[in-house]
């Protein structure tokens, strides 16, 4: 296993156990929120990342998507990048 990958699943239990922990259900279609977030080269963008989700998951929607972006804000997972333009860009943290 390469250590990016080592890197991506100990996030990965990082981000059940926080789910866990604010109540949240673990739900495919965040965890494929969470993996494209944390294996993004740049600060994406919640279009860039419903642009990706979608192609395995054709019925979600982009509201979906930066709702659960902000919601990783909220509680701890991700953070918005500031910059000057829009739209918001994120981060895992």
């Amino acid at each position: 296993m390469s250590v990016g990958s080592d890197r991506t699943e100990e996030r990965l239990l990082s981000f059940e156990s926080i789910c866990r922990e604010h109540g949240l259900s673990i739900t495919p279609q965040r965890v494929a929120i969470y993996k494209e977030l944390v294996s993004s080269p740049d600060h994406p963008s919640a279009i860039s990342i419903f642009n990706k989700v979608r192609e395995y998951y054709s019925n979600i929607s982009l509201d979906t998507v930066n709702r659960t972006l902000l919601t990783f804000q909220k509680i701890g997972l991700a953070k918005v990048v500031e910059s000057s333009g829009d739209p918001k860009r994120f981060d895992p943290n």
